[in-house]
Parts: structure tokens; C-alpha cells; sequence
């Protein structure tokens, strides 16, 4: 093998310094060696070899002094809300949400993408009973409801130019629903979430007089039968809330329930194309259980896991803390059913649905 002068290793050393200065001037953060330095900084290598340099943001690795194209998530994150999510169609107070999406890290601008995991309701008992779905900016389609029939799944698309900005929709729903949003960066890094919104057709008709009046669940007072289903005026339900009814259906215990909403997970496409979430993992077996579950949580941070279990009409029936790693036996005394665990880190949380045979 043929040793290079000593000119030839400095003109090569000098290549690659110019390269990735240049690199650093265009793309900032770089790594070398796996120890990141920023922009304008230095990269340690050998003489005559470079082991490698990456810029962590839509960069290039350079590898025995070529230059490759290289593209990394730089933790682009998606993060979805709702300001109402619980919805009662039927009552214009209480029947609409905003639903807004944003994007942070990554590269900007960001294009985001907003769909929902069914089709609209649309002429439900008479022809006014669409429900409705309204990008805020953008484009949006398979929103307008058809004079007869059932609608088609919408899908809300924008553009949102800084990390920190939002894209959003306003949704008037009769129906439960998941609602998912896509981001993509600049570089083409991928981040969903998702918010969940429950919704119930509260509208009551009277006889066949097409007058649509609104479902309300009044207590009675009567110990023998607690609570009742009437149909009241809109002007009338302000009141009735007051005193301890509430809107929609009536459930077996008379109280009111509590739904888990909004719940939001992010999911980050990494340069290899696998789809990871390394924020929270839950993991639950056996599940369908005849007997009890066992939980293992595993989060990114040193704080304590909070637990919540649900029962199908969103009463909470168990809460548990725990750390990081430690196995989580439960499940003994549920009854059979469909039960919804969310698991709380810090700001981080993720849900999971067990059966109880």
C-alpha cells in the first residue's frame, strides 16, 4: 500500500475541514463522533480520516471524505388540542370545537395535515343533521354533505410557517371521534397526533312536528327513580343545568359522567423510515384477561408514572404511581368490561384499552 506525502494528508485534512465548515455555515448543529458541537465549532478527527461528521438537521455525513446526503428528524413534535371535547349536537351552546394543531422542533415551514377516523354524519333523521367541518386557512374536502345519504371522511390541510404557530379546524360532531394530525417538516421528518372527542346527537322531536328540542337528563328527587330523559327547550337547558341536571342521555347511576378526552401522543418517522415513540411505552398482557393485567410503563424521564384507570362510561375506578420500570399488577376486582388506562408522565401521556373477560 502506497503511505500519501505528507502534502497529500494535508490537502486532505484541508478538504474536509472546508467541507465541513461549510456544511456548519449552511446547516448549523454538527456531531462528530457522536458529540454534538454547534455551528461555527470544531470536529476532532485523525490524521488522513475523517471517522465521520453529521449534521443533525437535514445535513450530510461525511464519511472517509465523501460527502453524503443525510436526513434525521430533529425531534420534530406534533401536539393536538381541543377547547371542547365533549360535544352535544342539537345544543348550539355546547355543540363545536376547535381543534388546533402544533408543530415545534423539526425544520420549518411545516405542512399539517388534519383528518378524522370516520366519515361526516350527514342527514341524520332529517336533512339537517350534517355535521360540520371547517379548516380555518388551507384547503379542505369531502366536507360538504351530500342532499341525501352519508357523507365522506374530511380531510383539513395548511401550512404553518414557525415552530410554535398552529393550523386548525372547527368540528360540529354528533358522534365520537379521533381526530389525527400529520406534520412534515421542511425536511421531510414526520410527527402525528391525535385528540379525542366525544359527541352524542342530543336533539329530541316533537311527534312529527320536525321542532327539535334538546335531550336532557333531570333529577328527580325520587329515590325510586332518580332521573329521568326530557326534552327541553334551548332557552331552558341554562336553567335546568343549574340545578344539577345535565345534557344528554341519562346513565345508570343519575350522575353525570366523565369522559377521557384528549388524549395526545406523538409519533416521530425516524431516517431509517421505522415509526418509534420514545417518549412513553405501555405495555399490558394478557389482555383480554379472565383475571388481572400487568403493566410495564417505560417513560424519558426520571418522574413518577400516574395511572388512571376508566370504565366504559368514563367513571374512574383505579389510580395508581409508580416509576419508571416496575411492574403494575391489577385488574382482579374489575368487572367484565371495556376499561381505558391513561398513563401520565409530566406532560407526556398515553392510553391503552384492556378487556376484562
Amino acid at each position: 500500500m502506497t503511505m500519501p506525502t505528507i502534502k497529500q494528508t494535508i490537502l486532505n485534512i484541508s478538504l474536509l475541514i472546508c467541507i465541513a465548515t461549510n456544511v456548519m455555515a449552511q446547516q448549523g448543529t454538527v456531531s462528530s463522533g457522536g458529540v454534538a458541537v454547534g455551528a461555527g465549532g470544531s470536529a476532532t478527527y485523525s490524521i488522513g480520516q475523517v471517522n465521520y461528521i453529521t449534521v443533525t438537521s437535514a445535513g450530510y455525513r461525511i464519511t472517509q471524505g465523501l460527502q453524503q446526503p443525510f436526513l434525521v428528524s430533529n425531534q420534530l413534535v406534533a401536539t393536538c388540542s381541543n377547547n371542547n371535547p365533549i360535544l352535544y349536537y342539537g345544543y348550539s351552546g355546547d355543540q363545536t370545537a376547535t381543534v388546533k394543531v402544533i408543530p415545534t422542533g423539526g425544520t420549518a415551514p411545516y405542512t399539517i395535515s388534519i383528518t378524522m377516523n370516520r366519515p361526516l354524519n350527514c342527514n341524520v333523521i332529517n336533512n339537517s343533521g350534517d355535521e360540520v367541518w371547517s379548516g380555518i386557512g388551507g384547503t379542505t374536502t369531502n366536507n360538504t354533505c351530500p342532499v341525501s345519504g352519508p357523507g365522506l371522511t374530511p380531510v383539513s390541510a395548511g401550512t404553518v410557517l414557525t415552530s410554535g404557530g398552529y393550523y386548525s379546524v372547527n368540528v360540529t360532531l354528533m358522534q365520537d371521534a379521533i381526530i389525527t394530525a400529520t406534520i412534515t417538516d421542511a425536511n421531510g421528518s414526520i410527527a402525528t397526533c391525535t385528540t379525542s372527542i366525544h359527541a352524542e346527537d342530543a336533539r329530541c322531536f316533537a311527534g312529527n312536528s320536525g321542532i327539535s328540542k334538546v335531550t336532557i337528563c333531570h333529577q328527580t328527587g325520587n329515590p325510586n327513580n332518580p332521573c329521568v330523559k326530557i326534552c327541553v327547550d334551548e332557552s331552558a337547558v341554562a336553567a335546568h343545568l343549574a340545578h344539577g341536571d345535565f345534557l344528554g342521555k341519562c346513565t345508570p347511576n343519575c350522575v353525570a359522567p366523565v369522559y377521557n378526552t384528549g388524549i395526545n401522543s406523538q409519533l416521530i418517522l425516524t431516517e431509517s423510515g421505522s415509526q418509534t415513540n420514545d417518549i412513553l411505552k405501555v405495555k399490558a398482557w394478557p389482555n383480554p384477561s379472565g383475571h388481572e393485567f400487568t403493566l410495564l410503563v417505560e417513560g424519558s424521564s426520571a418522574e413518577k408514572f400516574v395511572i388512571t384507570v376508566y370504565d366504559v362510561l368514563g367513571r374512574k375506578v383505579r389510580r395508581i404511581e409508580k416509576s419508571n420500570g416496575q411492574l403494575i399488577r391489577f385488574g382482579e376486582e374489575l368487572k367484565a368490561g371495556i376499561y381505558l388506562v391513561e398513563v401520565i408522565q409530566g406532560a407526556n401521556r398515553k392510553a391503552i384499552k384492556l378487556v376484562k373477560q
